[in-house]
């Protein structure tokens, strides 16, 4: 007994290292250039530096990118795109290169099912189970990533915002003032302080106050994001007060922040509801059930 499952699990690393043994064969072909540029340039470059389980598969995948880029058209490049732009650029993906890594733990799940079936008499269903649940993984894992960040920003920019306007306040001009909050953060790898330091970068490229912060809209699509954008813009427009104005869309903010926490609680209330009714019926069979076999023992003994 102790042999066969010593063999099963010897066939399935055997299995594993030679999927990918074939990953990294494939990845010392020639592949398309590493994008350099841009912000996901700049992702790709420091997770090369730092990760070392990418920098091994990261030509690997970049070449499986180069053979399936033909088959995602215009429309799921787009939604792809977006989805990376919103998580934050993880790793320096590209939409086809995310497309790859689905497929490949897909391709994983598939070879765990297959030998869950042979070796562990599991029903043939466990495949199609484990090649699409472990195919999801990249894709949740990166809409997870992608919220967290979009909540990070709207709980963080009204605070920033009152920032903002006690540093224009104090006589600093917009770009001095976001870098103050940039510079005197205690989280660098804050969401919001990590959107921050972009438009800076982005006005010290050339970019126009206006360009860099409908840039910073476009990568962060909440209404938080969006009025503060337009504050600032029309600000510049007509020549209002930058501090007054701030200070008057982040008090805004707050108060739309408390409204949404107080439908959060109130769905909540809701929902809870359910779970709280099963506990007491539990509760009063558990008390109950015992009386009621009393009872029917003594009446049937009469």
């Amino acid at each position: 007994m102790a042999d066969a499952v010593w063999l099963r699990l010897g066939f399935s690393a055997a299995l594993f290292l030679s999927v990918a043994t074939l990953v990294k064969h494939l990845g010392e072909r020639d592949a398309r250039a590493i994008r350099q540029l841009g912000l996901r340039g700049l992702r790709r470059r420091q997770a090369l530096a730092s990760n070392d389980v990418w920098r091994l598969f990261e030509p690997s995948v970049r070449w499986l990118a180069t053979v399936l880029s033909r088959t995602i058209d215009d429309g799921q490049r787009a939604q792809l795109d977006a989805l990376l732009i919103r998580a934050g650029e993880p790793l320096g993906l590209e939409p086809e290169e995310l497309v790859v890594l689905t497929a490949v733990c897909a391709l994983l799940g598939t070879t765990a099912g297959v030998a869950y079936v042979l070796f562990w008499q599991g029903t043939p269903a466990a495949i199609a189970i484990s090649s699409i649940g472990a195919g999801l993984i990249p894709i949740v894992r990166i809409d997870a990533l992608g919220q967290e960040r979009t909540i990070r920003i709207q709980r963080g920019l009204p605070a920033a915002v009152d920032l903002m306007c006690l540093g224009l306040s104090a006589g600093l001009d917009f770009p001095a003032a976001v870098r103050q909050i940039v510079e005197k953060s205690a989280q660098k790898r804050d969401a919001l302080v990590d959107e921050l330091s972009l438009v800076l970068s982005e006005l010290q490229l050339g970019k126009t106050r206006r360009e860099a912060l409908e840039l910073f809209a476009a990568r962060n699509p909440i209404d938080t994001v969006k009025e503060f954008v337009g504050f600032v813009v029309q600000s510049e427009e007509e020549g209002n007060p930058l501090a007054q104005i701030l200070s008057v869309q982040a008090t805004v903010a707050r108060q739309r922040r408390g409204v949404r926490a107080e439908e959060i609680a109130g769905k909540a209330t809701l929902k809870i509801i359910a779970p709280v009714g099963l506990v007491l019926m539990s509760v009063l069979i558990l008390i109950a059930g015992p009386l009621l076999l009393q009872l029917m023992t003594g009446l049937s003994g009469l």
